[in-house]
This record gives structure tokens, C-alpha cells and sequence, in this order.
């Protein structure tokens, strides 16, 4: 920023994921019904003991789920225990993404399945591209033009049947005889 008197700063916010087939009902416990109306990756703002979270209806569960954005440590702990004293009939517990059920979802990872190489539609997100609402993003004549001529790759589940061999580099992936992906 050379040139410019500007200050670089990171903000104090910690994700925190509630995921599962309960997901819904524990959430509407601490934040109110309206919850619930949250759309698939909508975000909107939800009070909880006269603090404001941001809340996405996202996470890398296929039961579906919320994760919060926590802004400010001092917040963290009071909505820690309020999740598990809220879900305690629930048993309602600590875990970790899975990973295998992410994979078996179709739910991508930034980095492993998909990377700044891929563009949305190849990624299968077209329905997450409003093309009103192109330029307002980078890349929106890109995005147009491939909207109207098609993505040039896809990516796609892959199914493997019998015993799978352990997987020490990337395997290639041939569509007659010339590699498509890995």
C-alpha cells in the first residue's frame, strides 16, 4: 500500500459450526424460530443475550446445518454452553467435519476438490450465478461468456467398486486416451 496511510488488521471472528439432523430445532431453541427461514447459504443476523451473530446456513454436513460467526472471544463461551445446555436432550455433543459424508454429499472443498482454476460453473454452483448480477463480481465477463457457450470441464462424482489402491500422488483421469483431470 505504498502511498497510502492505511492500517491492516484481522478481524476477531472463530466459526463455529452446529450441524446434524437437530441442527434446525437446537438452533431455533437459542435464536428464535425465524431461523429456520434461512435459506440454503443465506446468512442474516440473529440476537442471542443482546449480542448480534452472523449466522450462514452452510456447513459440510448433508444433514445441513448453521455455522456461526463468533466476533469477539468474550462471545464464545456463553453460546458454547448455551448450544449444549439447549441441546442437552439432544445429546448434543463436540465433533469434526467428516469428511467422508462432505465427499458423499457433493460438497466441495476450496483447495482439494476445486481451486481459482475452476470457475462456478465447472464446479456445478451455475444455479448460484445470477447473471443480473455478473458485473458486480471479478471475472463477470468470463462468467457470461461461459454461461452462454458452456463450461469446458466438469467436475463429477466418481464412483470406485472392489478394493481401492492406496493413493500416493494424484491419479490421472483419461477420456480416450488423453488425461481430463485428476
Amino acid at each position: 500500500c505504498k502511498g497510502f496511510d492505511v492500517n491492516v488488521t484481522e478481524p476477531d471472528v472463530s466459526p463455529l459450526g452446529v450441524q446434524g439432523p437437530r441442527a434446525d430445532d437446537l438452533m431455533a431453541r437459542l435464536f428464535g424460530e425465524t431461523i429456520r427461514d434461512l435459506r440454503f447459504f443465506g446468512v442474516g443476523r440473529f440476537a442471542f443475550q443482546d449480542h448480534s451473530f452472523l449466522i450462514a446456513r452452510s456447513g459440510y454436513s448433508k444433514q445441513g446445518g448453521f455455522e456461526i460467526y463468533v466476533e469477539g472471544e468474550e462471545n464464545g463461551m456463553p453460546l458454547w454452553q448455551a448450544l449444549f445446555d439447549g441441546g442437552a436432550d439432544m445429546n448434543v455433543r463436540a465433533g469434526c467435519p467428516n469428511l467422508i459424508e462432505r465427499v458423499e454429499a457433493g460438497l466441495l472443498s476450496y483447495g482439494n476438490d476445486m481451486t481459482r482454476e475452476n470457475s462456478p460453473l465447472e464446479c456445478g454452483l451455475a444455479k448460484y450465478v445470477s447473471p443480473q448480477k455478473l458485473t458486480s463480481c471479478f471475472g463477470w465477463r468470463a462468467l457470461a461468456e461461459e454461461l452462454k457457450t458452456g463450461p469446458k470441464q466438469m467436475i463429477r462424482p466418481v464412483s470406485i467398486n472392489g478394493t481401492v489402491p492406496s493413493c500416493d500422488r494424484p491419479w490421472p483421469v483419461l477420456a480416450g486416451g488423453r488425461q481430463v483431470g485428476q
